[in-house]
């Protein structure tokens, strides 16, 4: 399984792909799975982090400092 870091009050995940990492689908439904619960997922490689750290970082901020967008949880959904 590929890491993952999580900002819980800014409903923001991160994930780190390894090179050989090769179930796409599984990553996809885990994304989905977390978007529909109000989440915003970032994916990265290894290679990203290794060689593009301050890149990295940066869309980190980013994704820290904006607004996400808003999303309803099942729970709240039809009231």
């Amino acid at each position: 399984m590929s890491p993952i870091f999580c900002a819980r009050s800014a409903h923001l995940i991160i994930e780190v792909d390894g090179d050989t990492h090769t179930d796409q689908s599984r990553d996809d439904r885990r994304a989905a799975w977390l978007i529909a619960q109000g989440n915003r997922v970032l994916r990265f490689t290894n290679a990203d982090v290794m060689m593009n750290l301050d890149g990295v970082l940066q869309m980190v901020a980013v994704a820290l400092t904006t607004a996400p967008h808003p999303s309803l949880s099942p729970e709240g959904r039809g009231r």
